[in-house]
């Protein structure tokens, strides 16, 4: 096998565009950095925009030069038990993987990598929330031959395996469906509030900006269609509906770069999802090592019943938002059939019995006292203070935010029907939501801890809530009957505690 001698090994030299990507991800993850940069780029562009340039291709250099020197001090080394990894260009550094601790291995190709034949692999290992090393550009038969001696030392470790099955296809999806995948991404209507706050946030100027836009447009529809006072609403009607198309395109375009082609395979006692148009992108996850099952149905999948599910492996519980976040599988369209087909095979022989779709009749609703203080701090203590703070400048027209005592209404009557619950004798699965549905599934075996809480108002109603705590997070099953929370807690505790089998 290439690179298990005892000998300190370089990457291709192309790893440095891998390092240069990488320092730009993580100056863009940076929101703080990105938000004082960019104000001082438009100062710099309305005064001198040479200097804006010089300055941008300046940090550019000063980002090209830091990739060339970790690369120049990236160094790996594989052996029997481990992969070992130097880097580091003033802090110097070298991170020790057994193979029997690593959680995930994915690769990712981008479309200079895919011309010259190169991939770069990712290490996950339980308990991180990033990836905990990786390794640009190697060969992909190098990866596969890596792949296979972490799953070699993943088999004497991990519970063992009845007898190898043949790689099988799971799913895979159609272009119409990765088209649909772009239509119903919520962030479309995100984006479309972002640029009215935006917009507000700058009246003066998109106000001026947008008049000239509206007149022009407008001076064109009188001139060919000729409908008089009516082509200001015709003007307005369509420049809605362009921005909205336009977004919904580009929608589109994103969800064909990166799942256009994919596929979601069950190899041995892994799922392998594969896609991607220009970044081919495999990602690994252990069965075993799932640790909770999010699914997620929003308004515009529930039309066309189709659902979101992601498989998260363990991390340490933070939130990280760049590139070397722990890869979670993500199957981002599936029917409800395929739900289950998917939950079936990833928790094996247990749970098997469980229907954890959204619209399952099996679910049990929690208590009706739910909304109570959902209703009192989301509904009547903000209109409250709204209307007194507001009192010595509006008067008597502040009383309008006492509106919002009465919109609060079906909104908490909404999360009260959503939030329900059911289990069986090995896992559980909760749901919640407000416009879409959210399923957390989990395994009592994977548990770590189990808390039974109750609030002042819980206590005089007899109720109490039940916080999980799992490797890659909390689940809560709020405002169910104490005697019924005190009885899962210990039932858990149980599971947990008889289990011989590794949680991660």
């Amino acid at each position: 096998m290439p690179g298990t001698d005892s000998a300190w090994r370089r990457t291709a030299p192309v790893a440095v565009l891998f390092f240069f990507g990488r320092a730009i991800r993580r100056v863009i993850a940076n929101g703080t950095n990105m938000i004082g940069a960019a104000a001082g780029l438009f100062v710099l562009l309305k005064q001198h925009v040479m200097l804006a340039a010089t300055a941008v291709v300046l940090g550019l250099l000063a980002m090209a030069v830091v990739a060339v020197l970790r690369y120049l001090h990236f160094r790996f080394k594989v052996d029997d038990e481990r992969v070992l990894i130097r880097q580091g260009v003033i802090r110097k550094t070298q991170l020790d993987m057994r193979f029997d601790r690593i959680q995930g291995m994915n690769t990712e190709q981008s479309l200079v990598y895919r011309m010259l034949g190169l991939v770069t692999i990712r290490f996950d290992t339980a308990g991180s929330t990033a990836n905990e090393g990786f390794l640009p550009a190697v060969t992909p038969d190098f990866a596969d031959l890596l792949r296979e001696r972490v799953d070699s030392g993943e088999t004497s470790s991990s519970e063992p395996v009845a007898e190898e099955t043949p790689s099988e296809v799971v799913l895979r999806l159609a272009p119409q469906e990765v088209a649909l995948i772009g239509l119903t991404d919520p962030r479309v209507a995100q984006a479309v509030v972002a640029g009215v706050a935006v917009l507000s946030f700058h009246y003066q100027g998109s106000r001026e900006v947008l008049d000239a836009v509206f007149n022009v447009a407008r001076e064109a529809v009188v001139e060919i269609v000729g409908l008089g006072f009516l082509a200001g609403l015709v003007v307005a009607g369509g420049l809605v509906v362009g921005v909205v198309s336009l977004l919904v395109l580009a929608s589109v375009a994103l969800a064909f770069l990166r799942y256009h082609g994919f596929e979601l395979r069950q190899e041995t006692t892994a799922f392998n999802s594969h896609a991607g148009l220009l970044t081919r992108k495999d990602v690994v996850v252990e069965a075993s090592k799932i640790q909770q099952l999010h699914i997620v149905q929003g308004l515009l999948m529930r039309r066309f019943h189709r659902f979101r599910l992601d498989a998260v492996p363990a991390n340490s519980g933070a939130n990280d938002a760049s590139n070397d976040a722990v890869e979670k599988l993500r199957v981002p369209l599936l029917s409800e059939q395929q739900v289950e087909e998917v939950r079936r095979r990833g928790f094996a022989e247990e749970s098997q019995a469980m229907q954890v779709a959204p619209a399952s009749d099996a679910y049990v609703a929690v208590s009706p006292y739910f909304m109570w203080p959902r209703f009192l701090f989301g509904g009547l203590v903000p209109a409250g203070v709204a209307t007194a703070v507001l009192w010595p400048f509006w008067g008597a027209a502040s009383l309008v935010c006492l509106g919002w005592i009465v919109l609060s209404i079906p909104r908490v009557w909404q999360r009260w029907r959503r939030q329900a619950y059911l289990h069986d004798d090995d896992g559980l699965a909760s749901r919640s939501g407000l416009f879409a549905y959210r399923v957390d599934v989990f395994l009592f075996r994977k548990v770590q801890r189990v808390t039974v809480r109750q609030s002042p108002l819980q206590r005089r109603r007899g109720l109490a809530s039940l916080s999980v705590s799992l490797a890659s997070g909390n689940v809560l099953v709020p405002f169910i009957d104490q005697v019924t929370a005190c009885r899962l807690r210990d039932y858990i505790l149980f599971k947990a505690e008889v289990n011989n089998r590794p949680w991660y």
